[in-house]
């Protein structure tokens, strides 16, 4: 992100598609979403999340990643997630 160092940056989220409303979390495949990588205590941000009421999937981690991660639902349904490094 050579050229963006000390500049702001605006992101816009859009509802997402009627086919994505109210599908179970692990049921859908996505090919775009936000990644937060994160330095805190991942299982504790997931608890903190699925306290809130936020639709959260299990923490995973895939061979070859030196990462763990799960994903949540924004009340909008679009779908991020959060990674900790290992």
């Amino acid at each position: 992100m050579g050229g963006l160092a000390g500049r702001q940056v605006e992101l816009a989220l859009h509802l997402a598609g009627k086919q994505f409303r109210g599908v179970p979390i692990a049921a859908v495949s996505f090919n775009a979403k936000l990644v937060f990588t994160v330095d805190s205590d991942l299982p504790e941000l997931r608890s903190k999340l699925e306290r809130a009421g936020v639709p959260v999937s299990a923490i995973k981690r895939h061979p070859g990643f030196a990462c763990s991660s799960y994903d949540g639902r924004d009340p909008e349904g679009n779908v991020f997630q959060l990674s900790r490094l290992d």
